[in-house]
């Protein structure tokens, strides 16, 4: 028997998918960690490189309201308006770029925002000398605004400088951040055809595994079906339901091997007793054909006596030679009465012989029926051994349900494991429509069991019934040897009366009456002797009409049983 450790299906199957599960929470983080990297990068992209170019442009933005407003106050008499907002937006613009400088990481960045800064300064500066010089209605206020136009050219030009530097900065960003997005989808892509093969071999190997032990365990229930009881070669290989039910069928055939070698065994003994028992009745019909033989024979011998005395009464004077005749008479008759009492009790030992084969038969057909008994609850037990495999075909078949609902839910990479999933399926509707079949064979053989049970008992009726026609046709031989040995008695008591008769004549008439009455009476006994042998004789045929029958039920049960191949 196989000692590993027991690893029920259940913990297999959890097994599985729990190695399955793993492996896909694995390529979940794995994705995780990758696309968590690129998110860090998009994070950065977002939270630096984008704030800073909305920055820049704002700052440019901020610039450029300031120039409107210088514009207009130069142009307008009444510039008020224009002063405020040029000086508020001129600051602004002023102090993003400050701002700028002051949190960039990169030289060049540092390099441009430090000279934007100072144009700005500058222009500052200039812008409140052209204020002052607009308000005095100074000469050199046309000198200062083509300094101021100069100047505002080389802030712009260096305002596009820094958006091209950052444009650069988030290109480049950009571009490494679709790089690692192509390589992390790669990776993703990779690991997950390396998880799926991964899991279509797990679960292949599984499934062959499976298969082949299901398949094992339906050649067995095959020959069981065919009623091939022989030893298989197959072992249990893992500790579970399968390698159980492999140990349980191969334990029912061993049993039912035993069981229908028992009842060839006893079928064949109780063939040989019944030949053994017809020889017998056979020879007890001869013994009472012999016995009404003799006993015609005393009849006729009593007949003639009863037709000497009659010749005796007439005519005395033959009393000595009818003496004589009826001495000699009355031996013969004590002779062949003595040869039945013999043949009687040969008769009687024959008897007691067929009381005894009763006995065997009996205890034969209680042993036939313990045998049909055992058959029948080891095919009951072969029958739940046939449930169990359906119920696990059918919770195979839901299992493969089951993985096709996680296949289809798994998308494109679960087709591989639907696929094995329904061939799964198929392989347990098949080893369901299997039980069903061999479950109707089983039944077609108890229900033959039930037959050859049925057939048992109304054997085992008929020897009981045997039994108690033997009894009394032992009583009946008893019967017959008591009115013989009378028989005996009376013949001696003729001859002690034939030698009076010799002896003397005075007493002829008294003793002529009694041997009349005593022939008289031997002929009845006769009569009684030869009706009760009559009756022996009907006994015993009809005791080997049942014999003959229950020799057909032998016959027939070696049939039955002879379809198992042992």
């Amino acid at each position: 028997m196989f000692k590993g450790k027991r690893i029920s299906l259940l913990v297999q199957v959890i097994s599985i998918y729990a190695l399955i599960i793993t492996l896909f929470i694995s390529l979940a983080i794995l994705s995780v960690y990758n696309f968590k990297f690129v998110a860090d990068e998009v994070n950065g992209v977002s939270a630096h490189t984008v704030p800073r170019m909305l920055q820049t442009k704002e700052a440019q933005n901020l610039f450029t309201n300031a120039l409107l407003n210088m514009r207009g106050f130069i142009l307008y008499a009444d510039g008020a308006v224009y002063e405020t907002n040029y000086r508020k937006d001129i600051s602004k613009a002023t102090k993003e770029v400050q701002a700028y400088r002051e949190t960039s990481k990169e030289k060049d960045t540092q390099e441009q925002s430090a000279k934007l800064l100072q144009e700005l300064q500058e222009y500052q500066v200039l812008g409140e000398k052209v204020i002052h010089a607009k308000k005095i209605n100074a000469s050199n206020l046309a000198e200062l605004t083509t300094q101021g136009r100069d100047l505002v050219d080389r802030i712009n030009a260096d305002f596009s400088i820094l958006s091209e530097i950052q444009g650069e900065y988030f290109n480049t960003k950009s571009n490494a951040m679709d790089k690692h997005i192509d390589e992390a989808i790669v990776t993703i892509q990779i690991a997950s055809v390396i998880i799926s093969i991964l899991c279509i071999i797990i679960a292949l190997f599984y499934t062959k595994r499976l298969l082949k032990r299901i398949s094992i365990l339906n050649d067995v229930v095959v020959q069981i079906g065919e009623l091939n009881l022989t030893s298989s070669h197959y072992k249990r290989s893992i500790n579970d339901e399968i390698g159980d039910m492999l140990i349980r069928l191969e334990a029912t055939k061993a049993h039912v091997r035993e069981t229908v070698i028992l009842i060839q065994e006893s079928s064949s003994t109780l063939a040989a007793s019944c030949e053994e028992l017809t020889a017998t009745t056979d020879a007890f019909s001869r013994s009472a054909e012999s016995i009404s033989i003799n006993v015609t024979d005393i009849a006729i011998s009593a007949s003639e006596s009863a037709s000497s005395i009659t010749d005796i009464s007439t005519t005395i004077e033959e009393v000595s030679a009818s003496a004589e005749e009826l001495s000699a008479g009355t031996l013969q008759i004590d002779k062949n009465t003595q040869d039945a009492v013999v043949e009687s009790q040969k008769g009687m030992k024959l008897l007691e012989e067929v009381v005894n084969q009763n006995e065997t038969i009996s205890s034969s057909m209680e042993s036939i029926g313990s045998a049909t008994l055992a058959l029948n609850k080891s095919s009951k037990q072969i029958k739940t051994i046939i449930d169990v495999i359906s119920n696990i075909a059918g919770q195979t078949n839901l299992l493969a349900l089951n993985a096709a609902i996680e296949a289809a839910r798994a998308g494109e990479a679960g087709k591989g494991f639907a696929v094995v999933a329904e061939e799964v399926r198929k392989l347990a509707e098949q080893s369901e429509n299997s039980t069903r079949e061999i479950s109707s064979i089983i039944q077609n053989i108890s229900d033959e069991i039930n037959n050859m049970t049925e057939i048992s008992n109304i054997a085992s009726i008929e020897t009981e019934k045997g039994k108690e026609v033997a009894f009394n046709t032992k009583t009946g031989f008893q019967k017959i040897i008591e009115q013989l040995e009378r028989v005996s008695s009376n013949i001696k008591e003729m001859s002690q009366a034939s030698e009076e008769i010799a002896q003397g004549t005075q007493d002829t008439a008294g003793s002529i009456q009694t041997v009349s009455e005593t022939t008289a009476s031997t002929s009845g006994r006769t009569q009684t002797v030869a009706a009760a042998t009559e009756e022996q004789t009907a006994s015993m045929a009809k005791v080997a009409s049942n014999i003959a029958e229950l020799a057909n039920m032998a016959i027939k049960m070696n049939e039955n049983v002879s379809r198992f191949k042992l």
